[in-house]
């Protein structure tokens, strides 16, 4: 029988890397207060400190430090305890990837020059980073769970943090320089990035230390609780690359939830929208959560506003995660209690909503991530690929297509005739097993939409002569204009809302090619600027005009029962860019509402809004998440050595809208959950006025 923490929906972890240097610290915990607390804020699960980055432990060890601020009392006791007597489901979090203050073993890793790597936030040196080939430290940190697990009544146990450094190459101490001999026969750890051999071993090597570190951890675990639910906090997701070393499936596949932190201030206020369609492609039926914070910046002691923390929660929720909130104690262990409020206000709210987690996505377009395009062609430059990546994404959900995302590293188990749309946003590596299933998928019918340099590099990030989807595409490549920006004008079929003869302007080099098959159809005129700006040939201010056609700017070739539009244009990165134009998604749009497919459902209305679209046997479940966020001004001085300081964006007040709904059929009966109006009704067509932050509509089929 599944644990309950499974059927949990509303967390809060409490967030407790806490110091010894002064002795006020911690002196008024009280876990009965802080259970009574949670317990009146609609929350399911909370998940409490065991050990934190310190290595500091918060319970009873006899095999770890134990904070000296504790004395005699045993926290996690105390707080399990007071929850178990509540029927509120308790959680221990274990910090993995940090340990100070144990000083008889050499747990630690090493840099290039073999010193010890400190974890830097805001210039204060904090944690220092373990190394995953310690044997040592393995053992020290099944030693404690054992402890941990063997003592209290814990439904989950949450471990975080099992990544390498954001900002540094590691591991290079004596333990990995041996492993890596024995395993691949190398005489020394290659010091920067080569892209050889050498290179890729060395890569497969951290990936794997890494992997096999976090399942001999899970392993463990589940001898001594087969039940416990074992979450582990994870950093392979939409914004990290090979540095950290995780891959985004292989390093979800021990969790027994896959998780991510979507903090909006940090990585953007797609984020909260990207990362649950992110986490579900990882595994099949695999649940999932997403963490927030009560903050507005991260770990300040401020609280968000209502509106922006309940947009945050039901984004996720609407797209069938589960949500964690974290928060942190007052120096002195008590609550902010104002902060319950917020949590409680929002936990409440999301309660409410009975129609979230119910159906499945329909499937209709999916966006494929390719993580050795990731690694292996944008190598140490996440924008070259992920750029194009979030692009795409954004694109999709501002246009309210219903969009998945899929993973090369499940290419054995993906049927892409599930979706009639694949997106290839600057897919640069595609194996053979790769490029057949796509071949397939078009030849049964499907539409491919791929850009830029799709299918043109080898496994190992090289250039080809030509792109392995050339006959799809129906061109062959002669080479790329070389410039750091270009322009391209729309035919007519597709120039739908864009200015006649505009010439759009678009990041990076484009693609030049010749056509190898007398059917493909080229449209729009690819444009290079008057001359590369330089000292000697600078034209007026920042950027030079347009100027002649060098080539086209989409390719369509029908393919069997299929089509293939090729566009040789950083289309998809660019509308992520400095130069984002309304003009890069609606060129896609145009491309897919000129096709004669459509989603059982579409969608019109504002850009800011997520649409999430569910059915069941008997309905379609339409989902809406607004998001209206506070002007931003944008402090800008011209002088690189004083960069140009952008306050985040916050979400006071809920947005005020109008939506249409228009089915493939005409519709019978309708519910709506909240209080929208509707405002016009035809057979096919409900348009509704939304004043919340969330709606859901449900339909019958």
């Amino acid at each position: 029988m599944k644990n309950n923490f499974y059927n949990t929906k509303t967390r809060v972890l409490l967030d407790f890397h806490i110091p010894e240097w002064d002795d006020s610290i911690l002196t008024n915990f009280d876990a009965k207060k802080l259970v009574e607390k949670y317990e009146k804020s609609f929350i399911d699960c909370i998940i409490f400190y065991a050990k934190d980055h310190y290595g500091h432990c918060y319970y009873n060890t006899k095999i770890g430090h134990k904070h000296k601020n504790l004395g005699d009392r045993d926290f996690l006791g105390e707080f399990v305890s007071e929850a178990k007597k509540r029927g509120v489901l308790a959680g221990a979090y274990y910090s993995l990837n940090w340990q100070v203050n144990v000083k008889d073993y050499d747990f630690w890793a090493k840099d290039i020059e073999g010193n010890y790597i400190k974890h830097i936030n805001e210039g204060v040196s904090r944690w220092t980073q373990i190394c995953y080939n310690s044997k040592e430290y393995l053992k020290f940190c099944i030693d404690q769970l054992t402890e941990i697990i063997s003592t209290y009544d814990i439904d989950v146990i949450w471990l975080d943090m099992l990544n390498y450094p954001f900002d540094r190459l590691s591991c290079f101490c004596n333990k990995c320089e041996r492993a890596f001999k024995e395993k691949y026969g190398y005489d020394e750890l290659p010091k920067k990035p080569k892209w050889d051999k050498i290179w890729r071993d060395f890569l497969e090597f951290r990936f794997n230390a890494n992997y096999q570190f976090a399942t001999k951890i899970r392993d463990a675990i589940k001898n001594i609780e087969p039940d416990l639910v074992a979450i582990f906090n994870y950093h392979a997701g939409p914004k990290d690359n090979w540095l950290e070393g995780q891959k985004p499936v292989m390093h979800s596949s021990y969790s027994d939830f896959c998780t991510h932190e979507i903090y909006p201030a940090m990585f953007g206020s797609m984020y909260p929208s990207i990362v649950p369609r992110y986490l579900k492609g990882l595994h099949k039926d695999k649940p999932y959560e997403i963490l927030t914070f009560r903050f507005n910046q991260g770990w300040d002691y401020t609280i968000k506003p209502k509106s922006q923390f309940i947009w945050e929660i039901m984004s996720a929720a609407a797209n069938g995660a589960s949500v964690m909130t974290v928060d942190q104690p007052l120096h002195t262990g008590e609550l902010d209690k104002e902060a319950y409020k917020l949590i409680a206000e929002g936990y409440r709210y999301l309660k409410s909503k009975k129609n979230l987690y119910k159906g499945i996505d329909i499937k209709f377009s999916c966006i494929y991530f390719s993580q050795k395009t990731r690694d292996f062609f944008a190598r140490d430059s996440k924008e070259k690929y992920l750029m194009s990546f979030y692009g795409a994404i954004k694109m999709f959900i501002e246009e309210h297509f219903p969009v998945d995302i899929l993973f090369d590293e499940n290419i054995d188990l993906i049927n892409f005739n599930e979706y009639k749309i694949l997106v290839l946003a600057n897919t640069a590596i595609l194996n053979d097993i790769e490029i057949k299933k796509i071949e397939d998928f078009v030849k049964s019918g499907g539409i491919l939409i791929a850009s830029d340099e799709t299918s043109l590099y080898d496994e190992d990030g090289f250039k080809l002569s030509n792109y392995k989807l050339k006959s799809l595409f129906g061109v062959n490549y002669q080479g790329n204009t070389r410039l750091s920006y270009n322009y391209f004008t729309t035919s007519s079929e597709y120039s739908k809302k864009i200015r006649k003869n505009y010439s759009i302007l678009i990041n990076g080099p484009a693609s030049i090619f010749t056509v190898n098959n007398q059917d493909v159809k080229v449209s729009g005129d690819l444009k290079i600027p008057f001359y590369e700006a330089s000292d000697s040939m600078f034209f007026s201010h920042n950027l030079h005009p347009p100027w002649k056609k060098v080539g086209s700017a989409l390719v369509s070739n029908n393919y069997y029962k299929g089509k293939a539009f090729f566009i040789p244009l950083k289309i998809f990165k660019s509308y992520v860019s400095k130069y984002a134009l309304p003009e890069h998604r609606i060129f896609i749009k145009n491309i897919i509402d000129s096709l004669d497919i459509k989603s059982p459902v579409r969608i019109y209305c504002p850009l800011n809004v997520d649409t999430i679209i569910k059915e069941d046997k008997n309905n379609y479940y339409i989902h809406f998440i607004g998001y209206n966020p506070t002007r931003q001004l944008t402090t800008f001085t011209g002088n690189k050595n004083f960069p140009e300081i952008t306050p985040p964006l916050i979400m006071e007040e809920p947005l005020c809208y109008k939506a249409e709904i228009k089915m493939n059929k005409n519709i019978s009966d309708y519910y709506i959950e909240g209080d929208s109006k509707v405002i016009r009704e035809e057979k096919d067509l409900i348009e509704i006025e939304v004043k919340d932050i969330y709606e859901s509509i449900k339909i019958k089929k």
